[in-house]
């Protein structure tokens, strides 16, 4: 086998490697890379929430605490707003059939003529958790 055969191998041998150590890789180790890849944003601006311990088995008082916390990930711009994923606006139509945004869950909303200028380039990424009751 020549050098070159013995390297592309070798390079196959590899990528054969990671692809099966990566899934069972801690999320805090390969979040940064997959948001980042993602929202095409450098991974040093992927921010990650510490996980709360307050529902773990082992966490006092012992025992089931009924509860479990599931990651969120959030996008923002560079002016702060969120413009993907959770607590991204959401868009709907009025009874006119103007297109409108709401920030709040739907609490309130705003026609999207009046927000043109929204800019929606992600420059950051925020990954936080929500408690979840069992």
């Amino acid at each position: 086998m020549s050098l070159p055969e013995k390297i592309a191998v070798r390079f196959i041998v590899l990528g054969i490697a990671c692809c099966c150590v990566w899934p069972i890789l801690p999320d805090r180790w390969t979040d940064a890379n997959k948001y980042s890849n993602y929202y095409q944003i450098d991974s040093a601006q992927v921010h990650w929430n510490n996980k709360p311990t307050d529902c773990d088995f082992m966490h006092a008082p012992l025992g089931d605490k009924h509860c479990h916390y599931k990651k969120t990930v959030t996008a923002y711009n560079a002016a702060g707003y969120p413009v993907a994923g959770h607590g991204a606006p959401k868009g709907a139509k009025d009874a006119y059939g103007n297109a409108i945004i709401s920030y709040d869950e739907g609490k309130t909303w705003t026609l999207v003529s009046e927000i043109s200028n929204l800019d929606l380039t992600v420059k950051t990424v925020e990954i936080g958790w929500i408690k979840v009751p069992d």
